[in-house]
């Protein structure tokens, strides 16, 4: 089946008009080729369809990646745990990381799952650019990242930190592949979370969004051209762990999303909901 396939698309790429570009599990050479479609059918057959069988086919088969980047204390431990149904133990007084920490888990579904703890964050830049080795060899092998801030905190030094160790790497493709997410939305100001619908007030979401703002700006001194997206949400709450969890399928390699998905076990924020009248009203204003 291997080489039929293999035949197959060695026929298509030589006569059709399809670009190979370097696959990538964040750019890991190791992984198949993607391809790129100029048409999209040749003798009413949909060569889109044909790519992307192929590609699910060649994909590489082993266990799922996930960088998680950030301070000690912002809620790493409890965001993996929150989207991928882990048991991660949560330590908020660990020193910060000065390696990559490992961590081969299994989700409550058997989905095999590596996690991967990013080491600098929290340290000095001196102490940061340290660690250059380890974000070269490690970003690039993971399907898909996320950088975890605490809601409200002003002081992004250390995330600015680490982008610039992420940008001297010379490599624009990882900053794409990372999806930042502000965590604790419930602790917003001015912190008066709605508990009986599990939803922020009008006020704490405008201010949220007004962080958002402030963090892409922190990351845009470092990447100008970056264009990405960053989303806030509340791993204890549960709060919009869905949409978290889209921006890392988008942010993955096409040929691993479908198993990205399969491996997360997101719960609703209307599981927390303490009076569902109060979650109809709320969804009304």
């Amino acid at each position: 089946m291997y080489y039929c396939c293999k035949r197959v698309l060695s026929h298509w790429c030589d006569n059709t008009k399809i670009k190979r570009q370097k696959g990538c599990r964040m750019n890991n050479k190791s992984e198949p080729s993607t391809l790129v479609l100029e048409q999209s059918s040749v003798g009413g057959i949909d060569l889109r369809l044909i790519s992307k069988a192929l590609m699910d086919a060649f994909a590489p088969q082993g266990p799922i990646r996930v960088a998680v980047i950030g301070e000690t204390g912002v809620g790493k431990s409890s965001t993996i745990n929150a989207l991928f149904n882990t048991k991660l133990p949560i330590n908020h007084v660990r020193s910060c990381t000065q390696i990559a920490e490992v961590v081969k888990t299994t989700t409550n579904k058997g989905m095999p799952i590596e996690i991967i703890d990013m080491p600098g964050l929290g340290a000095g830049e001196a102490e940061t650019r340290m660690h250059w080795h380890t974000y070269r060899e490690v970003l690039p092998t993971v399907d898909s990242a996320i950088w975890v801030i605490s809601a409200g905190d002003k002081a992004l030094e250390g995330m600015q930190g680490a982008l610039r160790v992420i940008s001297s790497l010379r490599d624009d493709n990882l900053i794409e592949h990372i999806v930042f997410g502000i965590n604790k939305s419930e602790h917003m100001e001015p912190e008066d979370w709605n508990a009986a619908a599990n939803l922020p007030s009008r006020e704490q979401e405008s201010y949220l969004e007004e962080f958002c703002e402030t963090v892409k700006t922190a990351i845009r001194e470092i990447f100008p051209s970056w264009n990405g997206t960053i989303r806030y949400y509340s791993a204890k709450k549960q709060f919009r762990l869905d949409d978290l969890l889209e921006q890392m399928i988008l942010a993955a390699p096409e040929g691993r999303r479908t198993k990205l998905y399969q491996t997360s076990d997101t719960k609703s924020y209307e599981d927390k909901v303490v009076d569902k009248r109060a979650l109809k009203v709320a969804k009304k204003l």
